[in-house]
């Protein structure tokens, strides 16, 4: 049996038959709230008795072998997949803007919910300061909306920043944006930062747990400590803490989008390690 998500995975592992588990949440994620605190409890006790966690990062999968104290052969890195052939086809789609584009703007994009988990506020600071060239666009819906509003009514950053809601077709802003900036506190594995590099868009992100380091740059060790702004292969890390300070020290001429490691995330070679998974377990 194959389950996803934590409840759907709880009964799985209680039928005792040979169960493949898909964990998509980073563990830090279970640290606060009661809630939260009680599926943690339960992770950690059934969990190890599931036959094969499929976990969608690498430091994701690191990390839980070390919490856990799981045999490393029953833990196995899938990644999210993406269909470039789909991408590629909407992301040429014509697009109406908020504003009227000139030659001097730079478009910034954030995709996500908008929940206190994305840390978005931060972007709204980060912005206050800047040139009104730069453009802030925000896609996504959540409790967090009023907030944001209220926030860019504060700082006057309504001809700056704009919240565009739920978008079925985020890969035509992508395609038209010069950053992706990406602010999160913690993940799983965000596609949003895959799907930017499918339309060849430079990165600025946290440097959240889990994921992130794996797609700025593959050799960018999960525990090593780095100075930020630290530019890699596929954009820029900045810190949790000092999201804005870090945000203004950055050189933009140095952040590069080489798309390094985009095929590990093709659907099709997916499949084949779902399929060869599947037939093994």
């Amino acid at each position: 049996m194959i389950s996803f998500l934590e409840i759907a995975n709880f009964v799985n592992i209680l039928t005792d038959k040979n169960t493949i588990i898909s964990f998509r949440t980073s563990l830090v994620f279970f640290n606060k709230g009661i809630i939260n605190k009680i599926y943690k409890r339960l992770i950690k006790l059934l969990y190890p008795r599931a036959t094969k966690i499929i976990i969608n990062s690498r430091e994701h999968k690191e990390y839980l072998i070390k919490e856990l104290d799981i045999p490393l052969n029953k833990v196995q890195t899938i990644y999210n997949p993406i269909d470039l052939p789909l991408i590629n086809k909407l992301k040429n789609t014509p697009i109406n803007l908020p504003f009227s584009r000139n030659n001097n703007h730079k478009i910034f994009i954030t995709i996500g919910r908008l929940d206190p988990q994305k840390h978005i506020p931060a972007l709204v600071n980060s912005f206050k300061n800047l040139s009104p060239e730069n453009i802030l666009l925000i896609i996504g819906d959540g409790p967090e909306k009023n907030n944001l509003l209220n926030l860019i009514k504060k700082y006057d950053l309504n001809r700056q920043i704009f919240l565009l809601g739920k978008k079925k077709n985020v890969y035509k802003y992508l395609n038209i944006a010069d950053y992706l900036i990406f602010s999160s506190q913690v993940e799983g594995f965000t596609n949003v930062l895959i799907e930017a590099m499918t339309c060849n868009l430079p990165i600025i992100t946290s440097d959240f747990k889990t994921g992130a380091r794996e797609i700025i740059d593959l050799n960018l060790k999960f525990n090593t400590k780095i100075e930020y702004p630290y530019y890699g292969p596929n954009g820029t890390s900045l810190s949790l803490v000092n999201f804005k300070k870090d945000f203004n020290k950055i050189n933009f001429s140095k952040i590069t989008q080489k798309q390094l490691e985009l095929a590990k995330f093709k659907i099709t070679k997916l499949i084949e390690q779902w399929k060869k998974l599947i037939e093994i377990t």
